[in-house]
């Protein structure tokens, strides 16, 4: 067996005082022959420890990835769920400024690019609101002013007809 080339750096089961035991050999650099026994037992109950401790890890790896997968996906969701409350807000006409929302425009990735565009367009919403609103401001006071004009245009045409019919 020892002599056997083809034989080497395999394992071999053997029985030794009725025990089961595991044999391997090599054949060293130097022409010597190392040889290693064990007995089986010792062996399963290290390699059972050690698939424990693999199946321990990967169980552990796969919590570990679930609860930064849950806190990334949080995340994402949170502030995209904000932006849509927002854009919600903006589509019931509702342009007031929500101080909550300032972390959200601060933000330096990608939804905090849109909700700084959103932003922008309820500050340039509630200008254009706040312009119509002025608009409406001027034209009831122009309308006030007509109003009062043709009240004095009627007194004056009612005099006016009334000395016409006197000198008639």
């Amino acid at each position: 067996l020892l002599g056997n080339a083809d034989m080497e750096n395999r394992f071999f089961a053997y029985k030794y005082q009725g025990q089961e035991n595991v044999m391997y050999y090599s054949t060293l650099v130097n022409g010597m022959k190392f040889v290693m026994t064990a007995p089986e037992n010792e062996l399963r109950a290290q390699a059972l420890r050690m698939v424990g401790l693999v199946i321990g890890g990967e169980v552990i790896a796969v919590i570990f990835a679930a609860v930064i997968g849950l806190f990334m996906g949080i995340g994402i969701t949170r502030p995209i769920t904000r932006i849509t409350g927002i854009v919600s807000e903006t589509a019931k006409f509702n342009f007031m400024h929500n101080a909550d929302n300032e972390k959200l425009y601060k933000r330096k990735d990608e939804t905090g690019s849109m909700a700084k565009s959103l932003h922008e367009m309820r500050k340039n919403l509630r200008n254009m609101v706040a312009d119509i609103r002025q608009a409406y401001g001027d034209l009831n006071t122009a309308m006030e002013q007509l109003f009062k004009t043709t009240e004095s245009v009627n007194i004056m045409s009612a005099e006016n007809s009334d000395v016409t019919q006197e000198l008639a």
